[in-house]
């Protein structure tokens, strides 16, 4: 495990004043307004806009048990098995000096923001392996050997917001909606079934929409961040090589076959759920793009001399 403490994060230093009301998430109300019209209340120095400050008030804390199984080569054989089960955990997992990384969505209370790292990875595996064949005979039949890697990892956590100010502008920071468990077509499960995942004619759909509602007008949401898990990862990659030996010279042929499987691994979900109507967003909680490749062969030849 290891630990971070005084962190940097980015904070609004000039958000609006709150009105103290009881009846408000967090007891705190940043404005008011009718419809989707939002008016937020005075800012604490009305002589600015937001302020954005870079402050060591962030922590993160990393724990794992990392499991590992060596086959060193014997009898043409050997391979590798690594596993990772970990948690991560902070209030901002952005860098100041790269990204600014995000605003904290309540610049009051930091420690509303704490959730899974943005690049969390509960379970992370890794199996490789080579096998010499154990042909003999002559120059056709021996050199075989044939190798490939197995990855499996969970799903990064996606962060889920409005997609509008709801409660006032933060800044690039979007303010996040009520979490309802119980509401029709929830089920207590922020992700879709499998079965409701793929509309005909449309981007893949992986959160789901009727667990979330907007907060009211001024209102900060329940939800923490980094709130849903996206789709997880798996990828086969196999070689078959042939060596020759021609007196000082040898010879190696491979063919490589990547994503041997041809399965499409997901990117994280788009996270904003409203448009600027107070509807659900047509693109909400869809997937627009995928990590890696479709199958690739690839064959090499390399001559040592």
């Amino acid at each position: 495990g290891s630990r971070g403490r005084n962190n940097y994060g980015a904070r609004n230093a000039n958000p609006p004043i709150v009105i103290n009301n009881p009846d408000y998430n967090f007891g705190m109300q940043f404005g008011t307004g009718t419809g989707t019209t939002l008016i937020e209340n005075p800012l604490v120095n009305p002589n600015f806009g937001p302020v954005i400050l870079a402050e060591n008030i962030s922590f993160s804390n990393y724990k794992s048990m990392q499991l590992g199984v060596v086959r060193r080569l014997l009898n043409g054989w050997q391979s590798q098995v690594s596993y990772t089960w970990s948690k991560c955990e902070d209030n901002g997992s952005g860098s100041w000096g790269l990204d600014r990384g995000t605003n904290f969505q309540n610049p009051y209370r930091p420690q509303d923001d704490v959730g899974r790292c943005a690049f969390d990875l509960r379970h992370n595996v890794v199996v490789n392996g080579m096998y010499l064949l154990p042909f003999t005979g002559n120059q056709f039949v021996e050199g075989w050997q044939i190798s490939g890697i197995f990855n499996y990892r969970s799903g990064l956590p996606n962060n889920v917001t409005d997609g509008i100010v709801r409660a006032f502008n933060n800044q690039g920071s979007s303010n996040r909606p009520n979490y309802v468990p119980n509401a029709p077509g929830c089920n207590g499960n922020p992700v879709l079934p499998e079965s409701d995942r793929f509309p005909v004619g449309s981007n893949p759909r992986w959160i789901n929409t009727a667990c979330f509602q907007l907060p009211r007008l001024g209102e900060l949401g329940n939800v923490p961040r980094n709130f849903v898990d996206g789709p997880n990862y798996m990828n086969v990659d196999a070689a078959i090589m042939k060596n020759l030996s021609l007196g000082t010279t040898s010879i190696q042929l491979r063919a490589e076959i990547f994503n041997l499987l041809n399965r499409t691994n997901f990117g994280v979900p788009g996270g904003g759920l409203f448009a600027g109507s107070g509807a659900v967003s047509p693109t909400a909680g869809t997937i627009t793009s995928i990590v890696g490749t479709a199958r690739q062969l690839q064959f090499g030849m390399k001559v040592t001399f």
